[in-house]
């Protein structure tokens, strides 16, 4: 007979010990940045810059924030814009050129860049905000939302959810 709870990954079954463990983890690791000072009696130590080697490099800041910016996924209905789709996924650098070409003297795209394409012909764009605060973020991302819906060349627009989640990373 085998015993359930010393066996390996019995803890990961637990949502009670996954929660404990997680929130021992955050406590442990809360405030330990870069400048802020560890309390009294802990054994751990905040990362200054005389613990790092002299590489001549700059450390990366953890509270480094990037400009806010609105994306959405948009179907254009252009003959142009559908030959850059599919040359995206061949030379994405010349599809960016061409969608900036286009974009030029069409004052609701100009400002936007060309992030990505799907398969079915839609493209990324993005364009970063000025707002810097929650609501008139909201605000101008739903206005250009509504001049992309509203603009006769666009059969649809729709924010892009899943970039306004992550901070950074790959493709989208």
């Amino acid at each position: 007979m085998t015993d359930t709870v010393n066996s390996p990954g019995s803890v990961a079954r637990e949502p009670f010990t996954v929660a404990i463990v997680s929130a021992v983890l955050l406590s442990a690791c809360a405030g330990y940045g870069a400048g802020h000072a560890a309390p009294v009696g802990s054994q751990w130590m905040p990362l200054q810059a005389a613990h790092m080697p002299d590489t001549g490099l700059v450390p990366a800041r953890a509270d480094t924030v990037a400009s806010p910016e609105a994306r959405f996924i948009v179907k254009i209905k252009d003959a142009e814009v559908e030959a850059l789709t599919r040359l995206f996924f061949r030379n994405e650098t010349a599809a960016r050129t061409s969608f900036s070409q286009w974009a030029a003297d069409k004052p609701l795209f100009s400002d936007f860049d060309l992030v990505s394409c799907s398969y079915s012909g839609e493209v990324i764009l993005r364009q970063r905000l000025a707002a810097r605060s929650g609501a008139d973020l909201q605000a101008q991302r739903a206005t250009l939302l509504q001049a992309l819906r509203n603009h006769p060349q666009v059969a649809y627009a729709d924010p892009d959810f899943i970039a306004q989640t992550q901070v950074s990373g790959g493709r989208q």
